[in-house]
């Protein structure tokens, strides 16, 4: 199964990137396992957005 983050983990031209991500701390396994991104879009100005933080 080709996961999405595998756009940024993957291939030679990607070397750079995962050169980063291993000086960040992420293991080998870890590279093997989807990425996840969690945005918030908590601000004092919205109070749509107050329950966020």
């Amino acid at each position: 199964m080709v996961m999405r983050s595998d756009e940024v983990k993957s291939g030679y031209k990607r070397a750079p990137n995962r050169a980063l991500l291993r000086s960040l701390g992420v293991a080998d396994r870890e590279m093997k396992l989807p990425f996840v991104g969690i945005a918030n879009a908590f601000n004092t100005i919205v109070p749509g957005h107050v329950h966020l933080r």
